[in-house]
């Protein structure tokens, strides 16, 4: 199926999901399903991850390689959500989210690259490095290596037990 150019932001526009579920066609291999199944399990996806960060913000990073203690885990009201917009796992998404608007599937690594990079929004730690090499001028698909390092005169690809695993 092929998501045109804007169809992100029409989804709120279609009818309520059908009962109709997705059907494979075998002599084409592709996915057919109804708008409103894909928007359903577009916002259920949306509605999952911001639940997700909500719920996490709380003890992230405070418990490295351990799960965190029942008795630790927050409590979960109806308003815990409120805060999932400030979460950059959301708003790095929809940046991309936007490219997909924009430019569609014809839309390249440099375009989601460029958004990335010139967004205003805060970032940190895996994805403030990612940003700090795409305005170094460090090719999109080389940004998200682990172990390599830009300037602009030399890629550096450092090989060690922690960089390939």
């Amino acid at each position: 199926m092929r998501i045109l150019p804007g169809a992100l932001s029409l989804l709120v526009l279609l009818p309520a999901p059908s009962a109709t579920p997705a059907e494979s066609s075998p002599a084409t291999g592709d996915l057919v399903m109804p708008l409103g199944v894909l928007r359903d399990k577009i916002e259920g996806g949306w509605a999952g991850q911001m639940i997700g960060v909500s719920f996490g913000a709380p003890t992230e990073f405070r418990f490295k390689n351990a799960m965190v203690p029942e008795d630790k885990l927050p409590k979960w009201t109806k308003d815990s959500v409120t805060n999932s917009l400030n979460q950059d796992d959301l708003y790095v998404d929809m940046t991309f989210a936007k490219v997909l608007d924009d430019k569609g599937l014809d839309a390249t690594t440099e375009d989601f690259g460029a958004a990335f990079r010139d967004a205003k929004y805060p970032l940190w730690h895996a994805n403030l490095a990612a940003r700090r090499n795409l305005k170094r001028g460090c090719p999109q698909p080389c940004r998200g290596l682990r172990g390599t390092t830009y300037t602009r005169t030399t890629l550096i690809f450092r090989s060690s037990p922690t960089s390939l695993a």
